[in-house]
């Protein structure tokens, strides 16, 4: 179990850095260039990471197991799910938002960020 917690640890931090990156391209593209089109393709991009992120867990979290296994791969099919809607109608700002509750503060981890720490923790 150590090493399949070790490899869907690696594969969720491997997403997260993915995402931040796509969002930290996003707002430069808007605010450094003006370029709506730009975020735009990058929220797509952040929408299609987490649309394959089920795929990628699948394996791991099932080797893993009991209930932590059991929550991560509930959560990556939620925001598989919801990244699946955002494509679909083509919005942008749901794209933006997807991961952060609507409560969510600046500088807070968001919802996947959380699902990894919980597995980290398990290591």
């Amino acid at each position: 179990m150590n090493e399949a917690l070790k490899r869907l640890s690696g594969i969720l931090d491997e997403a997260v850095d993915e995402i931040a990156k796509c969002e930290a391209e996003a707002v430069r593209e808007v605010d450094e260039n003006g370029n709506q089109a730009g975020f735009e393709s990058w929220m797509i991009e952040k929408a299609e990471v987490l649309v394959s992120l089920p795929e990628k867990v699948r394996d791991a979290a099932e080797a893993v197991g009991g209930d932590l296994g059991a929550f991560v791969l509930d959560r990556v099919e939620q925001y598989s799910s919801s990244a699946e809607t955002s494509l679909e109608i083509n919005s942008p700002f749901f794209m933006s938002a997807l991961l952060y509750p609507s409560s969510h503060q600046s500088g807070e981890p968001n919802n996947l960020e959380l699902v990894a720490k919980r597995v980290r923790e398990a290591l």
